[in-house]
């Protein structure tokens, strides 16, 4: 007997409450499909600000619900930090990186068993062209 109180049949009348049984069973496995499916699609955000708007910096905060591989392109202008910062809540953060650069530099850094739900990818530097990128993915 399934989980809906149906039972194999042979040839027998299928009666109307057992065939909209059958359908509620396959609306639930559906939703539950698409749920998973929405769970291992990759998630990501981008920013980017030009050296003369650029007066405090550029932070980018990306909700991973605990995709562990991140990947974080950056693209600085000219000398500066990039801080790598995790958080369970998107309010306490923790550092997991500092990358620092004596001029332009862009590149891509990649991070696995990161399953903190929040990345916070920022760059305190003023005056530069700045580009961000996150991508969170199991």
């Amino acid at each position: 007997m399934s989980w809906k109180g149906l039972r194999h049949k042979g040839r027998e009348i299928l009666f109307p409450e057992e065939w909209n049984a059958v359908v509620d069973a396959l609306d639930e496995l559906h939703a539950g499909m698409v749920i998973l499916v929405d769970a291992f699609k990759p998630v990501s955000d981008r920013k980017s600000i030009t050296a003369s708007e650029n007066t405090e910096g550029l932070e980018l905060v990306l909700k991973t619900d605990g995709r562990p591989n991140l990947n974080v392109y950056y693209d600085l202008g000219g000398p500066g930090e990039v801080r790598v910062e995790v958080s369970t809540d998107g309010s306490t953060w923790r550092e997991i990186d500092v990358i620092t650069l004596e001029a332009a530099a862009k590149d891509v850094v990649i991070y696995t068993g990161v399953a903190y739900h929040y990345v916070r990818v920022r760059v305190p530097t003023t005056g530069i062209d700045v580009e961000l990128e996150a991508v969170a993915s199991r």
